[in-house]
């Protein structure tokens, strides 16, 4: 779990989930809060189970999702699911 989600540019939070349970592992940022960062995770995490349901077994390797003011890219790995919440500049 070594990966250096803090240097990404304009990233304002970040989250790292276990990829079986979606689990939050590590997070911080605006990601961090109890409230709106584990709703958000959650979220995704959703959009991701019924997204590889769709997908007919080809793996998916990221996903973005793009609002008004800020994004979010998610990367999944084999153990872990990576998210970076960064403003639009």
């Amino acid at each position: 779990m070594d990966v250096d989600l803090e240097s990404v540019p304009n990233q304002v939070g970040t989250a790292i989930l276990g990829s079986t349970d979606g689990k939050i592992l590590k997070a911080s940022g605006a990601l961090d809060n109890e409230y709106d960062g584990a709703a958000a995770c959650s979220a995704i995490y959703k959009m991701l189970l019924d997204s590889t349901k769709c997908l007919a077994g080809d793996p998916m390797k990221r996903m973005s999702i793009s609002y008004t003011d800020y994004n979010y890219v998610i990367t999944l790995g084999q153990k872990h699911i990576y998210i970076v919440k960064t403003e639009v500049s």
